[in-house]
Parts: structure tokens; sequence; C-alpha cells
């Protein structure tokens, strides 16, 4: 199944940030948008192809990329939920 696209305005409403990073290898600027949790924060990189949805675990001066394979909002809610974030529910 393919990925739970959200549109900026949506993830704004649910608590979403827009960050942009600097230039990568490519020479192009990554749009990501963030919500922090528990132990990191949650992200939505809405160009890449396979996995848009990952979580980051922070721990002591290291960190941890887990992607996840979110289809349904729903999905996300509870995905939020566990990690206590503190987000809105839209429409």
């Amino acid at each position: 199944m393919e990925q739970l696209k959200l549109t900026a305005k949506h993830l704004s409403k649910i608590g979403f940030i827009k960050k942009i990073y600097p230039k990568d290898v490519m020479n192009k600027k990554r749009i990501v948008y963030e919500i922090r949790c528990l132990n990191g924060r949650f992200c939505y990189i809405p160009d890449e192809p396979e996995y848009r949805w990952y979580h980051t675990c922070i721990i002591g001066a290291g960190y941890n990329h887990t992607h996840l394979n979110i289809e349904r909002l729903p999905e996300l809610f509870m995905i939020l939920s566990c990690f206590r974030v503190k987000y809105n529910l839209v429409n």
C-alpha cells in the first residue's frame, strides 16, 4: 500500500512544524515536517519516494531513525498517542 500523504495545511493543524534543511549532496533543500515527542521527534518528508514517515530517537549525543509504514490517518494518531505527542485532531 501507499504511504499516507498529507498537505502542509493538515500537518500544521496537527502540530507539525515545517523545517527547511540546507542543501544536500544533490544540491537540493530538504523540507521536513517535525513534531516533538517523548524521546525524539516524528518526521514527515513529502518528497521521499518510498518512506515519508519516520521517528528519530535521540539517545545522548546520538540518534536513530526508524522508518514507519503509515497508510491511514488513524494509524498516525495511534502512533503519536503511543509516544505521548501532543497533537490536534483534524477533519
